[in-house]
């Protein structure tokens, strides 16, 4: 059962290493406990472009996405 939403910056932090992200979500993505909305994959993907090793974390990215439950979009998520 999904219990946590990733959102923007927990995810992005998270991709980035960040030890405070690491420490808080990383059991709920390995315990298949984590989800996110493809609004916060789309926020994401263009902040991750920024970077010179973009595809590294494009990579990254899309098998977290694969890994955790991506929610659709509604005015719950939004």
């Amino acid at each position: 059962m999904r219990q946590y939403l990733l959102d923007t910056n927990v995810l992005g932090a998270y991709l980035q290493g960040r030890p405070g992200a690491l420490a808080l979500a990383q059991a709920w993505i390995h315990n298949d406990e984590a989800a996110t909305s493809i609004v916060v994959y789309g926020e994401i993907a263009e902040y991750l472009k920024g970077f010179a090793d973009f595809p590294r974390h494009q990579a990254t990215l899309r098998t977290l996405l694969m890994k955790s439950a991506s929610l659709s979009s509604n005015l719950w998520i939004a």
